[in-house]
């Protein structure tokens, strides 16, 4: 087996994992509860049932998407990039290990921000958090510190615009909607995360990515620090 094989192996024994918790011990479904209690559970008196805003759940599943396209996008192809001019993979693995955390270490602090400022607004937030990421990567493409600290900013703007838009498409969805629309949403994103990994290195998509992943150029110059 290729050398690289063992983290695919371990991301496929880590998933089934996680299946297996899910369909073992997460009881009750919280579908099926979400679904019981909606039909059953009257309104409180003097309390309206919660209205369905269809534009602003539209509005928060477009940019979910719009957000993942760009995280998936530049992150696709960071180690190629890296790689390529002649980091090794222990940099890379380091960049990418930052901008995983970046994407997941401060979502709380985005969940109050967004209870705070307003879902819009965090979300809005997090697309020039976003924008900054890509003018670093352009301005610093050449040095491993700007790369990785563009990694860290696109996760930043991810986690931000992620979670204020979560929570927007919820709040704009009745609950008999929610489920279908959440689903959606998640179809959406990952189709369209997919879509831009396989085609960021251009025609031949995956294929080049993983030639370029597991060859160094002869005549490039290393990254400097």
């Amino acid at each position: 087996m290729p050398s690289l094989t063992g983290p695919y192996l371990f991301t496929v024994v880590a998933q089934l994992a996680g299946m297996a918790m899910y369909l073992i011990w997460l009881r009750p479904d919280p579908l099926l509860l979400a679904q019981h209690l909606t039909a059953t559970k009257p309104s409180a008196p003097g309390v309206r049932p919660a209205e369905d805003r269809p534009v602003r759940a539209r509005f928060a599943v477009l940019a979910i998407a719009a957000t993942h396209a760009v995280m998936v996008s530049v992150m696709a192809m960071t180690p190629v990039h890296l790689m390529h001019h002649g980091a090794e993979l222990k940099v890379v693995g380091l960049t990418i290990s930052l901008h995983i955390s970046g994407m997941y270490a401060l979502s709380p602090v985005f969940g109050a921000l967004s209870d705070r400022l307003g879902r819009v607004q965090t979300v809005l937030l997090g697309q020039a958090i976003l924008v900054a990421s890509l003018a670093l990567a352009v301005v610093g493409q050449s040095s491993v510190l700007l790369v990785g600290a563009s990694l860290i900013l696109l996760g930043l703007g991810w986690s931000a615009s992620t979670v204020a838009g979560a929570a927007l498409l919820t709040e704009s969805s009745a609950p008999s909607l929610r489920t279908q629309r959440q689903g959606r949403s998640d179809l959406t994103m990952n189709l369209v995360g997919a879509t831009v990994a396989t085609e960021s290195s251009g025609p031949s998509g995956s294929c080049v990515m993983a030639h370029v992943a597991t060859s160094r150029a002869p005549g490039k110059p290393a990254v400097s620090p």
